[in-house]
């Protein structure tokens, strides 16, 4: 019986805090993202004109982090921000608790998209007119149908998968300083 009152303690004091939001997209022609702190980012594309967002924080300190959009003309921004309210404890022991950020999107086929993110994991596929996507660590899945634009990394393994090739085509630039780039042909 203990067990399960611990076990109900825990859930409830580290549990997940959860966004989901929904924007139309018809006029949007590019996305911005910047997720300085997300660990995971999952970005596909399907062909409804609207833009879907899952956020998902657990640990510790998930409440210390949220998610702030908006529009200016025909770009869409969406960032992860740190809540300007927070009280930092100032003590030893809050430099070892953890934070899981996850995000999962959902855009239209055909959208600039530019991603900044510095350590994540990061899970790309469908059809972008343009990509430019900085990463500094972590490591990207790249399932891109005719892939343009540039991708950058410090120390990030990026792997392409769907190519005809085991050759990046001419119209993308990948480079990565400290990591591996992989081309999986079909």
């Amino acid at each position: 019986m203990l067990r399960i009152g611990c076990l109900l303690f825990c859930s409830l004091l580290f549990g997940q805090m959860q966004q989901r939001k929904t924007w139309d997209a018809s006029t949007i022609e590019s996305i911005h993202l910047e997720f300085p702190w997300a660990s995971s980012i999952t970005i596909n594309t399907n062909d409804d004109p609207r833009i879907e967002a899952q956020y998902q924080t657990e640990g510790e300190y998930q409440d210390l982090y949220l998610l702030k959009s908006s529009v200016v003309g025909v770009r869409f921004y969406l960032e992860e921000y740190q809540r300007p309210n927070w009280n930092n404890p100032g003590d030893k022991l809050s430099a070892h608790k953890v934070v899981a950020n996850m995000i999962s999107l959902t855009i239209p086929k055909g959208l600039y998209l530019s991603l900044f993110a510095k350590e994540t994991q990061l899970n790309c596929s469908g059809e972008y007119e343009n990509l430019t996507v900085r990463l500094e660590h972590g490591a990207a899945v790249f399932d891109v149908k005719n892939p343009k634009g540039t991708i950058q990394s410090l120390s990030a393994d990026l792997h392409f998968y769907g190519l005809a090739s085991h050759l990046l085509p001419k119209n993308i630039k990948v480079n990565t300083t400290l990591g591996n780039i992989v081309v999986h042909p079909n």
